[in-house]
């Protein structure tokens, strides 16, 4: 028996309104065209750095270039439908890991000053040879990190949690857990295949999406046809649900991803439960982001319940309201250093397991990324549950991880 149960509400006609094609083009462009200014004032400061170490960057001309540098960030994001698919590929991956390294430039800028200025109020020899040993290893290390985190995000793994429950479940139950998938220019049709091939290994029953399916250009993924190739998921034999996250809405129309995705097979919920093959109830939300200070409404009593939304936000609620299993994404985990110091304050749970009440609550790191391949920190994943069913008179709920390359 399949079953879907809508609750009435205005609220998804009041997002797609307001979050219109224009609108959401234009807040496009505005992020990177800042981005890239902020990046040439950053250029001047590493070209400083850098100079010091390498003095054939002692000119005009290596100025200009670091100048316009960010350019190799901003066209790629900002023209992605006026220039030809493959060159946007290129542009994108490298200009991604520019990113990157200008990020870890900045961050390697403030000690760098404080030892030019050492060195311009003193005057020593010694200050000036500091600096000149300070931009060689500045740039070796950010070399070294960007080598790195590739690797990291090019090899995900499997977390596997387990839990126990007395609830009626048709027979033990397989999720698989995937968000944050991100495609666009640099994770396209390769990059849905190789995630296909390993949930064809995992066999799960049920395949679980908690958002950011699209980086944030539909106009793109749809020329690119990378959004169809999901239909490979529904190929293993599993159950694929989905709900959307604030890249998703980026790409300006839900209803025609939404369209793409159902004709692939995949299930979309927005404030909608759920009833699944194996007796489990699926609740997805809509993105915190969109739709703020959403109702949730109690978990069904007669099965295994499963509160899925994009962002970490409403875990406390959901294990209030009943649920047994929670999921979500969106934080990365920071994606690389030092970034989780601040996902953990702001979230109440932002990357791993841990029980609230009877509800186990997961969060993933997610399994593509954002901007460029590039992960230092915990790695991509996909997070492979076990629900095993238990008889009522011993009920318990029990959470155990485990991570194993893929």
């Amino acid at each position: 028996m399949v079953c879907i149960l809508r609750l009435p509400s205005t609220r998804h006609s009041r997002v797609d309104s307001c979050y219109n094609e224009d609108y959401m083009n234009k807040r496009r462009y505005i992020f990177y065209i800042i981005l890239g200014l902020i990046g040439c004032f950053a250029a001047v400061g590493e070209w400083k750095m850098y100079s010091y170490a390498f003095p054939v960057l002692r000119s005009n001309c290596a100025l200009a270039f670091f100048l316009a540098s960010p350019l190799l960030f901003v066209l790629p994001y900002t023209l992605a439908l006026n220039l030809p698919s493959n060159l946007v590929k290129i542009l994108t991956q490298i200009g991604g890991y520019w990113f990157v390294a200008a990020y870890y430039g900045v961050i390697g800028m403030i000690p760098f000053f404080f030892l030019l200025a050492a060195a311009t109020v003193t005057g020593h020899a010694f200050w000036y040879s500091l600096l000149s040993l300070y931009g060689t290893v500045a740039a070796l290390l950010i070399m070294l990190s960007l080598c790195c985190g590739r690797y990291r995000a090019l090899h995900p793994v499997i977390t596997r949690v387990e839990t126990e429950t007395a609830k009626a479940l048709n027979k033990d139950l397989k999720i698989a857990f995937v968000s944050d998938i991100h495609l666009g220019a640099v994770q396209g049709k390769p990059f849905i295949r190789k995630l296909a091939e390993k949930m064809e290994q995992i066999a799960p029953d049920m395949i679980l999406i908690g958002g950011d399916i699209i980086d944030g250009n539909l106009e793109f993924v749809l020329r690119d046809k990378s959004l169809e190739e999901l239909e490979r998921l529904t190929d293993t034999g599993a159950e694929v649900i989905a709900v959307f996250g604030n890249h998703d809405h980026y790409g300006a129309d839900i209803g025609e991803e939404r369209r793409v995705l159902e004709e692939a097979g995949i299930r979309c919920l927005s404030d909608d439960t759920y009833r699944t093959e194996t007796g489990a109830y699926v609740t997805g939300m809509v993105d915190y982001m969109y739709v703020t200070f959403q109702k949730v409404r109690p978990a069904r009593n007669d099965g295994f319940t499963i509160f899925m939304e994009h962002e970490p936000v409403q875990i406390k609620l959901a294990a209030a309201a009943g649920y047994d299993l929670y999921l979500a994404g969106h934080t990365h985990a920071g994606q690389f250093w030092p970034n989780r110091l601040a996902t953990k304050r702001i979230f109440e749970l932002d990357f791993g397991i841990k029980q609230y009440r009877q509800m186990t609550a997961v969060v993933s790191s997610g399994y593509g990324s954002w901007g460029p391949l590039f992960r230092l920190g915990p790695a991509p994943e996909i997070v492979l549950i076990t629900v095993k069913r238990k008889p009522a008179e011993s009920e318990t709920v029990r959470h155990r991880q485990t991570t194993g390359k893929l």
